[in-house]
C-alpha cells in the first residue's frame, strides 16, 4: 500500500524547471541583416506551432534540435526550434507568440519586439553564435603562399673501408 502511495506521489509532482520561451540574437538590427529567432522548451514535450513571421523573410526554419540527459537519476530534456530571418523592412516588428501543445494544454511565448534600422552603407553584421563552441577567427592574409621549391639533395660521400 505504501509503495502505491509513493508512486502516485512521484507521478503527481510537476516537473521542476519547465519553461517555454523565445530569444533573439539582437533586439535592434540593421536592415538587410539576418536575425536568429530561437524558441526553447525545457523539460516539456509537446507539438510546436511556429509563429507567423510577417514582415520577415524566413531564410531557414524551423530548425529543430533536441537533447536529453540522465545524470544520477535526474532527467532533463530540451528542444529548440530556430529560425533564421532576413530583416528588410524598416521600423518596429513584432515576433508573434509560438505555441507548444501538450495534450489539452497549450503554452505560448510572449510577443517580442525588434527594431530594424535603416542601413544606407549596406553594413552586413554576423549574428553572434550561441553554439557553445569556441570559434577560431583568424585574420585573413593577402600574402600569396610561397610555392614550394625543389629541395637540394646532398651528395653522398664515399668512404673506403
Amino acid at each position: 500500500m505504501n509503495i502505491k502511495i509513493l508512486i502516485l506521489a512521484l507521478f503527481s509532482l510537476p516537473l521542476v524547471g519547465q519553461e517555454f520561451n523565445v530569444d533573439v540574437s539582437s533586439d535592434t538590427i540593421l536592415s538587410g541583416n539576418v536575425l536568429n529567432v530561437v524558441f526553447a522548451a525545457n523539460n516539456i514535450a509537446g507539438q510546436f506551432e511556429g509563429p507567423d513571421l510577417q514582415g520577415l523573410n524566413v531564410i531557414s526554419g524551423p530548425n529543430t534540435s533536441t537533447s536529453m540527459s540522465m545524470i544520477n537519476g535526474d532527467v532533463t530534456q530540451s528542444a529548440t526550434y530556430s529560425y533564421v530571418v532576413l530583416c528588410e523592412d524598416i521600423g518596429e516588428m513584432t515576433i508573434l507568440p509560438g505555441y507548444l501543445n501538450i495534450g489539452d494544454e497549450t503554452l505560448e511565448t510572449e510577443p517580442l519586439s525588434i527594431l530594424i534600422l535603416p542601413n544606407p552603407e549596406g553594413i552586413i553584421e554576423q549574428p553572434p553564435s550561441n553554439s557553445g563552441f569556441f570559434e577560431f577567427n583568424f585574420p585573413r592574409t593577402t600574402k600569396k603562399p610561397k610555392t614550394p621549391s625543389t629541395p637540394k639533395k646532398n651528395k653522398r660521400k664515399l668512404k673506403k673501408i
